[in-house]
């Protein structure tokens, strides 16, 4: 196969040279420009390809650096693995929220010893009220990161959901309050896709960022987990809840 690519490369030089020879000067600086235009518009087209989509749409502002200091947060997605980085930061209003959605990339495991990095899509917002410190995530996401979160594991008696879920929190016992059979059934319900953190008045949900970045379905999840915690009594209802309310 490679042989095969590598002949087909000379052809393309072999037959470039001579469609070059017998151009005219003028000829020669339209295939120049035209080049030069298509390699342009192609790393534009990549440009965009990697930013998560849907911003803009939105109404969502971009930054190229993180003006909030977002890895100073008290929060253990960002101390599980060394040299963590923030990317692709977007922020505003959105659905009665003000969010904060970004990537972020660690240090991965490796078993070759070889430098790894593992990257996650995630999306955070402020809470009315402070919450226990919570972490539950799928247990796939443990081997994304060189080690497990700084705090107490959290018992629920529920084989079904330790089966696939672990959870952690410096208070066990308000953690387990949280997680009643309707949180670890909405939990479940994510699958392997989502991870939550609860931290103080911060709430986040994060995940493995795939390859078409999205903005989308990482804010579907942090509201469905906002609404999750107003439906159980222990937030208030999101502002646009609220207005809903009101008006009704």
């Amino acid at each position: 196969m490679k042989w095969a690519y590598l002949v087909g490369a000379s052809v393309a030089v072999v037959l470039a040279v001579v469609v070059l020879k017998w151009l005219p000067p003028l000829g020669v600086l339209a295939l120049l420009i035209g080049g030069l235009w298509y390699a342009s518009h192609r790393l534009r087209k990549e440009e965009v390809r990697a930013r998560p989509a849907g911003a803009e749409l939105l109404g969502l502002k971009r930054e190229t650096e993180d003006p909030f200091g977002l890895l100073g947060y008290p929060l253990q997605l960002f101390s599980r693995s060394d040299e963590p980085a923030i990317d692709e930061l977007v922020w505003g209003p959105w659905r009665g929220l003000e969010v904060r959605v970004f990537g972020v990339s660690f240090r991965a495991p490796s078993l070759s010893g070889a430098e790894q990095r593992s990257s996650f899509a995630a999306a955070l917002t402020a809470l009315d009220v402070e919450m226990p410190s919570l972490l539950a995530e799928p247990q796939v996401f443990l081997t994304r990161f060189e080690r497990p979160p700084a705090l107490a594991r959290v018992p629920t008696n529920d084989d079904a959901f330790e089966a696939s879920w672990s959870a952690w929190s410096s208070d066990p016992g308000a953690a387990r309050e949280l997680l009643d059979p309707d949180a670890r059934e909405w939990l479940r319900s994510l699958g392997d896709r989502w991870g939550v953190e609860l931290s103080g008045r911060i709430a986040m949900v994060y995940g493995p960022r795939p390859e078409r970045a999205d903005v989308i379905p990482v804010l579907e999840a942090l509201k469905e987990l906002v609404d999750h915690l107003a439906a159980s009594g222990r937030t208030p209802p999101p502002a646009s809840a609220t207005g809903e309310r009101d008006q009704a």
